[in-house]
């Protein structure tokens, strides 16, 4: 359950994977979705355009205060 306004109550949300591929033999999640279940409908969905294993992230980080 999450918040979906500052200032209401917890609300179920499902987030679903719905289209796999396979990437480097690797079989992973393409596409997927999060809906609040008192919607019934997506507000978001996802979809995998790249995959990079073991990306140089610290430059990106720095420039960011993180």
């Amino acid at each position: 359950m999450r918040y979906r306004d500052a200032d209401g109550e917890k609300i179920l949300w499902i987030a679903e994977s719905r289209d796999w591929c396979t990437v480097c033999g690797y079989t992973l999640p393409a596409s997927g979705a999060a809906t609040w279940l008192d919607q019934g409908r997506p507000w978001a969905v996802f979809t995998v355009e790249d995959v990079v294993y073991n990306a140089d992230v610290s430059a990106y980080l720095r420039a960011r205060g993180l």
